[in-house]
């Protein structure tokens, strides 16, 4: 008994050992940020700090572009590290916190050295998560979702919930985004490029579907609105939209813009 307790003590200290002294910050570090090498985001880590056995915290982490301004920030970052996957030279760390006062969950995974990341998010602020507001939506929604990446390729799906947006101007193009309460959305990812698969947005007596895709420079998109014609009488801004007018009760609305992030 007095040799397995020994035992068990020595390789206590030799797991502590490994933690404290073998794995530094520095590759925790590279090992979370290891997702976005191609995507030209960067990640910025505020007091961030190794506690015991192989966890981690961050009080803040900042996703930048390439010209430093904030896209997304997570608050309250907490995770850990699989001692598992270390001996076996596949490390995976899972961590939590918050992005606009909603949940987030993670979990990033090197296996063959390809990076797998799963990410989730729930009820989420639009308000306060600076890429909408980059993109010029100004308003309040509560956004859920899941990526899920196998290096730079993958698939985004979410909902936005008690949608109040403001109407919009975009690339030249009035979209009536104020009518809308709520939207849901699938996305694949291939490197710099995010193709629309399915993007719906719903409000009282009006259907909208968007298409197209998105890369790093440019937005390449087509709305198509289906009001009623209740719908289209009781809302001025379809006078506006005349020229976008296909048929009674179908709107195309190209939405077409450069980028700069």
């Amino acid at each position: 008994m007095k040799r397995l307790f020994i035992a068990l003590l020595a390789l206590a200290l030799f797991i502590a050992g490994l933690w404290i002294v073998v794995i530094p910050e520095t590759m925790l570090i590279t090992l979370l940020n290891d997702p976005l090498r191609d995507s030209g985001v960067k990640a910025e880590f505020h007091d961030f700090r190794k506690g015991l056995f192989y966890n981690f915290t961050a009080s803040q982490i900042i996703l930048s572009n390439d010209s430093g301004r904030p896209l997304i920030e997570i608050d309250d970052v907490s995770g850990g590290l699989s001692f598992l996957s270390l001996v076996k030279f596949r490390p995976a760390a899972e961590f939590s916190g918050t992005i606009g006062g909603g949940d987030m969950r993670g979990e990033v995974r090197l296996l063959g050295g390809k990076t797998n990341t799963h990410i989730t998010i729930g009820d989420a602020s639009v308000s306060e998560i600076p890429f909408f507001t980059l993109l010029g939506i100004d308003g309040r929604g509560a956004i859920s979702g899941e990526i899920i990446m196998n290096d730079d390729k993958g698939d985004i799906r979410f909902t936005v919930a008690n949608a109040d947006f403001s109407r919009m101007s975009f690339g030249g193009s009035a979209l009536p985004l104020d009518v809308f309460k709520s939207a849901m959305g699938a996305m694949s990812v291939n490197g710099p490029v995010i193709n629309i698969v399915s993007f719906t947005m719903e409000g009282d007596g009006i259907y909208a579907r968007v298409k197209g895709n998105v890369d790093r420079k440019s937005v390449d998109l087509t709305m198509e609105l289906m009001p009623e014609k209740s719908f289209t009488e009781e809302n001025p801004i379809f006078a506006m939209l005349r020229n976008y007018r296909v048929s009674p009760g179908y709107y195309v609305i190209p939405v077409k813009s450069a980028l700069s992030f």
